[in-house]
């Protein structure tokens, strides 16, 4: 079994042992079942030398901070861990050609990554309904009115997802790369520094920028 195979199967599961009778109406049952109908595939990449490890069991929050600095997308979803037998809900940044930035694993990097990258703007609005909370899929699934409440009834807005980044999982066979991890593409260069952090205005995929940032480049140093 490739490693995203196993985190297809782990969603499946889940799935099956989340869904309640009471959301049979719902569009989606769980969690796993967004992510199985919208998540991509992206590549793990190691973290680069310009982005410092978070503290473990931040990643949600460290994600988030990246995006907003860098102006990566941010990502929510599954990860298998470098041990490929562990799956967990994790976030993460991307690079525009779907590479990984995650700061969140000591400086290492998950085995297989499968997420939906969500604009900024929809971010920021779903955080800022659950009091700051970061998770915009895991958020108060139970209780009140929270973003993935509306998400798993409804489904995702047109305007919440950001295209084209990453790979589409056309089929639970799909394999996995058997490549080792690679670094961020140098083609990112001149359009996104080799980090993935855009060098120029923000990018008009995520969304609106925060509020300052409407006209301030993203140009950290280049890496040696």
């Amino acid at each position: 079994m490739t490693h995203l195979q196993k985190i297809v199967e782990y969603a499946r599961s889940m799935s099956h042992r989340t869904c309640r009778p009471e959301h049979e109406h719902w569009r989606y049952g769980s969690f796993y079942e967004v992510v199985l109908a919208h998540g991509r595939v992206f590549e793990p990449a190691p973290l680069p030398d310009t982005v410092y490890p978070a503290l473990p069991g931040h990643c949600f929050q460290a994600a988030a901070i990246l995006s907003d600095l860098h102006g990566m997308a941010y990502v929510e979803g599954l990860a298998l861990l470098p041990d490929a037998q562990t799956v967990i809900e994790h976030a993460w940044c991307t690079t525009w050609l779907g590479q990984v930035v995650d700061p969140s694993l000591g400086g290492n990097t998950a085995a297989a990554y499968l997420g939906i990258a969500f604009t900024l703007q929809f971010r920021h609005q779903a955080v800022a309904r659950t009091g700051n909370r970061w998770p915009v899929l895991l958020a108060d699934q139970d209780g009140g009115r929270s973003p993935t409440r509306d998400i798993l009834e409804h489904g995702l807005p047109d305007a919440a997802t950001v295209p084209l980044v990453g790979t589409p999982l056309a089929s639970p066979v799909q394999p996995a790369s058997t490549n080792p991890p690679s670094t961020p593409d140098p083609r990112a260069w001149l359009g996104f520094t080799a980090t993935g952090a855009y060098d120029g205005p923000w990018p008009a995929t995520l969304g609106a920028p925060p509020p300052g940032e409407e006209t301030r480049n993203f140009t950290p140093a280049r890496p040696h």
